[in-house]
């Protein structure tokens, strides 16, 4: 388990605090430098910072919102129709 570095990874988390909103710059930046994947437990959620990552990942069809369309391709051609 990675150990908690920082109050904003915790507690000061900038999704909490309606100021850092309308200003989350300062926080972004930090997340980039030294959390650029993170995964926030109150939310249930991973968050990624870096901006070639996250292109990456929206070109990554496993990713869709379509989430069924790949499990579906991958199931057996005999039970395709049933999913």
């Amino acid at each position: 388990m990675i150990e908690k570095i920082d109050d904003r990874e915790g507690k000061d988390f900038f999704l909490n605090d309606s100021q850092k909103l309308d200003n989350p710059f300062s926080d972004l930046k930090y997340f980039r430098e030294h959390r650029p994947v993170f995964y926030y437990p109150p939310l249930n959620t991973w968050f990624i910072f870096q901006y070639d990552d996250v292109a990456t990942l929206f070109q990554d069809a496993k990713l869709s919102a379509d989430g069924m369309k790949g499990f579906v391709e991958a199931a057996p051609e005999e039970v395709r129709g049933d999913l």
